[in-house]
């Protein structure tokens, strides 16, 4: 219901779509001097501006976004601009505002397989409602001011989650990245290998194996579990194998960088065959595995892979000479490597709890920002 005295149009009635973005979604960057707006939640930046009025940011690909610039910007591609078509009856802010209050509605014209997308009339066809100018100055102001207590305690929210990750690997680089008196150093290819032969199997060719695909490997998942089974002779050929307890991590682009890794536990006849793009880990020493796993699984050891990948943009992988040259050490004696790995459960743990502490309280401020937005548009702020 439209609150007494307001207006309803559609979006194209009151803004002019003045044309789409120029640029590729590459040409946003980390830093430069401009924003850069991609058809996405987030902006990034650039250091060439195609625009300088404040606009309306739509993006027609992906999932539903907007983004109101007052700046000089730039924008991709799949982005339409949006400017009032008179400022003497529309306040652009407060459409901007309307937009987000609206944009399940707008999130439910994106449709497609791949990549989803929405098209210009549907967002052309967008209800706005709109009280007189002095009325949508006014809730702009009240929402412009409850929104920046709102992004304060997000932010502190953000970096409280940022501080609760950098924790566990903190903690974790001590152990592996400095020195220990006593502890062995040797590279990863001279304790472990990295491809099981397939000699080894005993089973007959129709009995049932463990098929894991690579998006059954999960991330932060110190364990890879699947009750997806096929028989030994739909995957002995075409398929990476492992068996129970080796180590699995991805190693083509972004599912390396991403922390795609576990521990095989719990395969169809200890055996399992899984995505090509898989390193198999299993130690040539005594060795506890999930010692190993916690050594791999590492931010940093990530960051120094990805600038050791080889290959095509998209399909790049990281390179075998990286992962037997990279140094390990460790202590001989395997009951010193399980009481390490109970202590990195223990700060995994308490990471993962405020993980979830923090990225509720992050959830619930957006909720609030959603629920503001609703009282606005009911006349009730």
């Amino acid at each position: 219901m439209i609150p007494a005295g307001w207006k309803s149009a559609s979006l194209a009635d009151i803004c002019n779509f003045i044309e789409k973005g120029k640029r590729k979604a590459s040409f946003g960057k980390n830093r430069g001097q401009f924003i850069f707006v991609p058809s996405a939640l987030t902006t990034k930046y650039c250091d060439e501006a195609d625009y300088v009025e404040t606009s309306i940011v739509l993006g027609d690909g992906g999932v539903a976004n907007v983004h109101y610039v007052d700046t000089p910007f730039s924008a991709s591609d799949h982005t339409y601009i949006l400017r009032e078509k008179d400022k003497s009856n529309v306040f652009l802010k407060y459409v901007y505002y309307n937009l987000l209050a609206n944009i399940e509605h707008i999130q439910k014209g994106f449709g497609g397989t791949a990549i989803k997308n929405v098209s210009k009339t549907y967002l052309k066809n967008t209800p706005i409602i709109y009280p007189d100018l002095p009325e949508q100055q006014r809730i702009v102001a009240k929402l412009d001011a409850l929104f920046a207590d709102i992004d304060a305690q997000k932010q502190i929210a953000q970096q409280s989650l940022q501080n609760a990750e950098e924790l566990f690997e903190s903690f974790s680089d001590k152990i592996f990245e400095e020195p220990h008196d006593g502890w062995l150093v040797k590279n990863l290819g001279a304790i472990s290998n990295q491809k099981q032969s397939k000699n080894e199997i005993k089973c007959s060719e129709q009995d049932m194996v463990t098929f894991a695909p690579m998006e059954q490997l999960g991330i932060g998942s110190k364990y890879l579990f699947t009750k997806t089974t096929k028989t030994l002779s739909e995957v002995k050929t075409g398929y990476t194998y492992f068996a129970e307890n080796d180590v699995l991590m991805a190693k083509i682009t972004p599912c390396f960088e991403n922390g795609k890794i576990g521990i095989a536990k719990k395969l169809e006849n200890g055996i399992g065959f899984g995505s090509t793009e898989y390193i198999v880990f299993r130690p040539l020493i005594n060795l506890d595995i999930e010692f190993l796993y916690y050594f791999l699984n590492r931010k940093t050891f990530r960051m120094r892979g990805a600038k050791r990948m080889l290959g095509a943009a998209g399909h790049k992988r990281v390179s075998k000479d990286f992962i037997n040259e990279y140094p390990f050490q460790y202590p001989s004696n395997v009951e010193t490597q399980k009481q390490i790995v109970c202590q990195l459960d223990a700060v995994y743990e308490q990471t993962q709890s405020l993980r979830q502490i923090y990225t509720q309280q992050i959830a619930d401020l957006d909720e609030l920002k959603q629920a503001i937005l609703k009282k606005a548009f009911n006349g009730e702020l």
